[in-house]
């Protein structure tokens, strides 16, 4: 008859837990198929060892790559169906250990978010399924790269034990991101090296989550200069005088750049040929550095020497950038 009890105790406690873990399925598939924004990245855990370091996404928005939750400090332990393990409290932590030791101690999860060229994404919530052990972290934090990692984007404290906990961060703040970010979420108020926490699940759905939005993205053109300022030039009627120059380069163009001299004046990309008074530089997309080449012509009239005024460089969209030149003089040419 005891030997009947205990086993319908044991069969009670299993059923229990069961269906723990399945409230827990069923809570996270229906948010995940009612959150109000676009998914950007999804990851599974589900028939995971345990002792993986890595976890590739399983899906991706079309304009975001692919990418891996990566741990950092942690080791991974033989959990079923996890990405996580040991590491979270190292020795001489507080007790419990606290941000600021998980910080210290690199001890997170990170992914990186990568926008195809042409497109920026704004995060709106990360949503994931978490579970530890009695002296795991009991709570995690979210960063971002956006800022070097300084604020916190989200909070969860109070994470129980072996419950299978659905966890969501939203996030506000991040908008238009148009270059790869990393975003670490830190597990902290742990209380042993052996306790243990990730992201864990007991059937195959998705377990981590990022939702958000994309759109297109088009940087603002920039001209930008170096070299400057110019040097002052003199010549005697007849014959160019020697070089000055500078360099430029531009990011973002939709057409290229047009480069005009001012009067008595010439430029080129090369030292000794090409020179005229105005010419266009590349077309659309960008402009590695380019040396501009400037001098006094031949031709300049000796009575309105000095010469002076700025080099114009202008494209569509961009901020022209102008480049004063020095006063430059025209000699006349000696009687023979």
């Amino acid at each position: 008859m005891k030997q009947i009890l205990n086993t319908n105790q044991s069969i009670t406690r299993y059923f229990r837990h069961d269906l723990t873990k399945f409230l827990s399925l069923l809570f996270f598939a229906c948010f995940l198929t009612n959150v109000g924004s676009a998914q950007l990245l999804k990851w599974n855990t589900f028939g995971n060892a345990g002792t993986e370091t890595t976890e590739p996404s399983i899906f991706n928005d079309p304009n975001i790559a692919p990418t891996n939750l990566t741990l950092s400090g942690i080791t991974p332990a033989a959990n079923a169906n996890r990405l996580g393990g040991s590491g979270w409290f190292d020795t001489g932590n507080s007790n419990p250990s606290t941000l600021a030791n998980a910080i210290a101690g690199n001890n997170y999860i990170q992914f990186v978010v990568t926008p195809n060229s042409g497109f920026s994404f704004t995060p709106t919530s990360f949503v994931f399924n978490w579970d530890r052990s009695s002296t795991g972290p009991a709570s995690v934090t979210l960063r971002s790269s956006a800022d070097g990692f300084v604020a916190d984007l989200g909070t969860v404290n109070g994470i129980v034990a072996s419950a299978f906990a659905t966890n969501t961060i939203t996030i506000t703040g991040l908008n238009a991101l148009n270059t790869a970010t990393t975003f670490r979420l830190y597990g902290y108020n742990a209380t042993a090296t052996s306790g243990t926490a990730g992201f864990d699940i007991g059937s195959n759905v998705v377990n981590v989550q990022l939702n958000g939005t994309t759109a297109s993205y088009s940087a603002s053109p920039v001209i930008s200069v170096s070299g400057t300022p110019l040097s002052a030039l003199s010549t005697t009627y007849g014959t160019a005088s020697s070089n000055t120059s500078f360099s430029i380069s531009a990011t973002s163009l939709t057409a290229g750049v047009l480069l005009t001299a001012p009067t008595g004046f010439e430029i080129s990309t090369t030292a000794n040929s090409g020179f005229a008074n105005s010419f266009t530089l590349g077309g659309a997309g960008n402009i590695a550095a380019t040396t501009i080449y400037v001098r006094l012509k031949a031709n300049a009239i000796v009575a309105n020497s000095p010469y002076s005024g700025s080099i114009n460089c202008t494209s569509a969209g961009a901020n022209a950038v102008n480049i004063p030149t020095v006063a430059s003089v025209v000699n006349p040419l000696a009687l023979t």
